[in-house]
């Protein structure tokens, strides 16, 4: 994988997020992570973001594995990269994934098949 991954704050994410991701919404941000093709980590060398941050349905969380862990239940809210970066996102999310794994939560991601977004096929 090319590149640095470093955590980033959730204002520098929504700065990145907001003229380029389709929904042109600020999502609720816990976690958030910058793909840095160089260093410095400047905004010139950002060049993909990921955020977490807990679903806006709070039925969801109990949902998805009951109300004992109802708190743990996260949403992979946003990934998002500039236009002509072609390295595969998937590493990417992993990394992020393998920076949030001691904190014990239960990470949930949807994509949207109307943006033609179909997510990993198994």
């Amino acid at each position: 994988m090319v590149g640095y991954i470093e955590k980033i704050s959730a204002q520098y994410a929504t700065e990145f997020l907001l003229p380029k991701h389709y929904s042109g919404r600020k999502p609720q941000i816990t976690e958030a992570f910058g793909w840095f093709k160089d260093k410095p980590f400047t905004t010139e060398n950002l060049v993909a973001v990921c955020t977490f941050g807990k679903p806006a349905s709070n039925s969801l969380c109990k949902g998805i594995c009951g109300e004992k862990y109802s708190e743990n239940v996260y949403e992979l809210n946003r990934l998002c990269r500039v236009d002509g970066w072609k390295e595969p996102l998937s590493m990417f999310v992993s990394r992020c994934l393998k920076e949030l794994k001691n904190k014990n939560w239960i990470v949930v991601s949807y994509s949207d098949m109307a943006m033609n977004h179909h997510g990993y096929i198994y």
